[in-house]
């Protein structure tokens, strides 16, 4: 699916699946990161009333090619230096979200951005034996494995893995850093 911007309409494939990275075709290496990008937008949201502000509902940040975190309750963005949300207070690369990665200016849990969340991260296909690039694996114990480690991830509630579209999405309470580390394989 290609982003809208505006008042445009995104390009939706017929079959209605997404077309983000797709299943890989054979090994890949990781994508480049592209561009930050927030809903509603920065000009958006500057069109907004302190009192709207205080209650932004649906809030989400994302990053081309690596995920997004979606607030699952509605945030007060008054406190918010909004031109330091994207690739600042929410930093997302590669298999990896972390909102507040400062923890002396990370509020408490339930204020500002440390709230319950859904992370969609991009990318989290099995890797191969090399632990850099992606494996087409979509089936078998060692895909059951990547999926019941994604499932085991401390501290977040697993929904789904997506596995024609390497899509991990999970839920979180609160906010630390929140992704794949391979080195940790055996």
């Amino acid at each position: 699916m290609e982003q809208a911007r505006g008042s445009e309409l995104a390009v939706v494939p017929e079959a209605g699946l997404p077309t983000t990275n797709g299943t890989p075709k054979g090994v890949t290496v990781d994508p480049q990161p592209g561009e930050y990008w927030m809903k509603p937008s920065r000009a958006e949201l500057s069109k907004m009333s302190r009192d709207q502000l205080k209650q932004v509902e649906g809030y989400t940040v994302g990053r081309q090619k690596c995920g997004q975190v979606t607030f699952d309750r509605p945030v007060d963005l008054t406190t918010i230096d909004l031109d330091n949300v994207l690739g600042g207070i929410v930093q997302i690369t590669v298999r990896s979200i972390t909102v507040y990665p400062d923890e002396a200016t990370k509020p408490p849990r339930g204020k500002g951005l440390n709230v319950p969340s859904t992370l969609r991260i991009e990318n989290s296909w099995p890797r191969g034996r090399d632990r850099k690039t992606s494996s087409s694996i979509i089936s078998g114990p060692l895909f059951d494995k990547h999926v019941d480690r994604l499932s085991k991830v401390t501290n977040t509630e697993f929904v789904t893995y997506e596995k024609d579209t390497g899509v991990w999405v999970f839920r979180v309470a609160h906010f630390t850093t929140y992704g794949l580390d391979y080195e940790d394989d055996e």
